[in-house]
């Protein structure tokens, strides 16, 4: 089955939840008034609504894994030895796969259609999405990294958060449901302090999880949390209270 890049939303759209995957992970959808969405399912926890949200903590596991065979180019499946994480079959599905030599390959990163599973440690072999081949022949002596799809068991992002920040679900996601998440225009979310100015920079909060404050650059590391969005809502109040910005993720 095939998808549009984009798909064309009613206003009622972002608000739907699903028990069984309706659209790719990631897949964008964008309603009348501007605002984006991306389609993703939660993890092993329900999402409160109006959250600030993150991926799933990535393992090491993942990262710099032998290619177990020679690669021709124009080949559709790349296998590699797994790290000592299991993998469920096609677990890694909308998700990527990173070739990180430098000498033959530069650096390509092929989009993910299904993968064999893998109790840990053995050989797990990636098929790319239709109509993608690879471009560079890979030796054994190569080294791939490979990656989830980001909005594959969301959870509410840490604070600081534990990966990149992946959107704000409008409404209740339960534990393994799929749904919209927003990574553009106007929200609704959880302020963290009470400095919030219109026009000011958020970024997510280091002590609220889900929640966002504002990007104070003199703020040494936590100003590296980066921009989530912009503030359109004053709050000179108190901390903990809903307030609206204009996100910026996508």
């Amino acid at each position: 089955m095939r998808f549009p890049n984009k798909l064309q939303g009613t206003q009622a759209d972002p608000y739907l939840t699903y028990i069984q995957q309706r659209f790719p992970l990631g897949q964008v959808m964008e309603v009348a008034d501007g605002r984006i969405y991306r389609f993703g399912v939660a993890g092993a926890a329900a999402l409160a609504a109006n959250k600030l949200n993150s991926a799933r903590a990535m393992t090491a596991n993942f990262d710099t894994l032998a290619v177990q065979a020679t690669v021709a180019a124009g080949a559709t499946t790349i296998p590699f030895t797994n790290g000592a994480t299991a993998l469920l079959e096609n677990e890694l599905a909308q998700g990527t796969i990173l070739v990180e030599d430098v000498t033959l390959n530069l650096g390509e990163i092929y989009p993910i259609k299904s993968n064999t599973a893998d109790g840990g440690t053995g050989t797990v072999t990636v098929t790319l999405e239709d109509n993608v081949t690879v471009l560079n022949a890979l030796t054994t002596s190569g080294k791939v990294t490979v990656r989830y799809s980001p909005w594959l068991g969301v959870i509410v992002h840490g604070s600081p958060p534990v990966q990149m920040v992946v959107g704000i679900n409008p409404v209740l996601i339960g534990i393994t449901n799929y749904g919209w998440f927003q990574t553009h225009g106007v929200c609704s979310v959880p302020y963290e302090g009470s400095v919030m100015v219109i026009g000011q920079g958020a970024r997510p909060s280091e002590t609220t999880d889900g929640a966002v404050t504002f990007l104070d650059f003199d703020e040494a590391a936590q100003a590296d949390l980066g921009l989530v969005g912009f503030c359109i809502l004053n709050d000179d109040t108190s901390a903990g209270l809903f307030g609206s910005i204009y996100l910026k993720l996508d």
